[in-house]
């Protein structure tokens, strides 16, 4: 090999291995735009993003090769003094999703190795709801659109996780059953299960589901199949609204549980309906079938005894 042959050899590989980087500013515009496709999403990091850019303002970093894992702690430094735990986990994450995207999906931009260790959360929030806090969230969904409603009740009247209610497809619901059928592949758990809804729910379903024609049940503005970041921000809407302290998809599955069981409904036919593995000891000796099920729900459901 002679020498150009070995200049240009080298001059190839420093190419390759030279650090490219983008303004913060024009990161957070490229990241936004491959997320235009779902609206509620690209609302949620883009009201991330900015809390963390005014961060890293002040921390004098504008661009991306500028942030290192020492970054990471002062912005979490900085936002502590803000926020809950469990917030600043979340601005750090969705820095962190950014960043991963332009270098590992767009190969725009070469980072180091990120880690971050999620601050632990403050285990602060209720298990359940209390039935004033119910009612009051019933009253304020009255003037929400059709699909607000459907999120919030299916939430709590059926104990459906976040991610399972956006897999919900039309061949699923059984108005004639009042009845909602997840397939293994869309749990949690990978086990196919039924949820049940009472004939108020069904009304509902029904006069929503005239307005729409699609694969899915519940969908965003653009027609599409609406995502678990779109729930999250429908239930954070709501908390504000309602001007609850506590109030998550996760508390109204707890709720769900909690009422069930205080009417007095059998704790096995619960976890089956929530889709929960574990108690497997239990489940050796105590076989729930779907009549079972279905009795015990409609017998126990959260809104039997709430609006006496």
């Amino acid at each position: 090999m002679n020498n150009l042959d070995a200049t240009e050899l080298i001059k190839i590989i420093l190419e390759k291995t030279h650090k490219r980087s983008l303004s913060i500013k024009d990161a957070i515009k490229i990241f936004l735009e491959s997320r235009m496709q779902n609206i509620e999403t690209t609302k949620y990091y883009e009201s991330k993003l900015r809390v963390v850019n005014n961060c890293l303002i002040s921390l004098k970093i504008y661009d991306t090769s500028q942030v290192t894992n020492d970054a990471l702690f002062h912005i979490a430094s900085m936002l502590i003094k803000k926020v809950k735990p469990q917030t600043v986990n979340k601005y750090i994450q969705s820095l962190l999703t950014m960043l991963r995207y332009l270098a590992d999906e767009r190969d725009l931009i070469t980072i180091p190795n990120l880690k971050w260790k999620k601050l632990k959360e403050n285990n602060i929030e209720r298990k359940a709801l209390l039935k004033k806090e119910i009612i009051h969230l019933y009253n304020v969904i009255q003037n929400k659109s059709l699909r607000i409603q459907l999120v919030f009740r299916l939430m709590f009247e059926t104990g459906i996780r976040r991610t399972e209610l956006t897999k919900i497809k039309i061949s699923n619901i059984n108005m004639n059953q009042n009845s909602i059928f997840l397939e293994n592949f869309d749990t949690k758990a990978k086990r196919s299960r039924y949820l049940f809804f009472t004939d108020d729910l069904k009304d509902l379903i029904t006069r929503y589901m005239k307005q729409y024609k699609s694969k899915f049940f519940l969908l965003e503005e653009n027609g599409l199949a609406i995502s678990p970041s779109s729930v999250s921000s429908i239930i954070e809407r709501l908390k504000k609204d309602s001007n609850l302290l506590c109030l998550s998809p996760h508390i109204l599955r707890r709720s769900f549980a909690t009422i069930m069981l205080e009417n007095g409904a059998n704790i096995v036919c619960v976890k089956t309906l929530l889709g929960h593995s574990s108690l497997s000891q239990t489940n050796k000796y105590l076989i729930t079938n779907y009549n079972q099920l279905k009795s015990d729900f409609f017998n126990f459901c959260p809104t039997k005894n709430i609006f006496k």
